[in-house]
């Protein structure tokens, strides 16, 4: 199982819903997440992913590539 702290923001891949991490129960490997627009469910933690947010590097830095 991927390694998830509280917290953490994550997306549910069945209804590709962002949320946050508020429990862990590994022995059942089932992940808690909160929505941002309420609520919260358990949910497999095979169907849940870390977000990856990109960004921009700060201005006046290059780009390697």
């Amino acid at each position: 199982m991927e390694q998830y702290s509280i917290g953490d923001s994550v997306v549910n891949t069945e209804n590709l819903k962002m949320a946050n991490v508020i429990q862990i129960n590994e022995s059942e490997n089932k992940i808690q997440v909160s929505y941002s627009t309420g609520g919260s469910e358990w949910i497999p933690a095979g169907n849940v992913k870390k977000l990856l947010l990109e960004t921009d590097p700060p201005s006046g830095e290059t780009l390697l590539g």
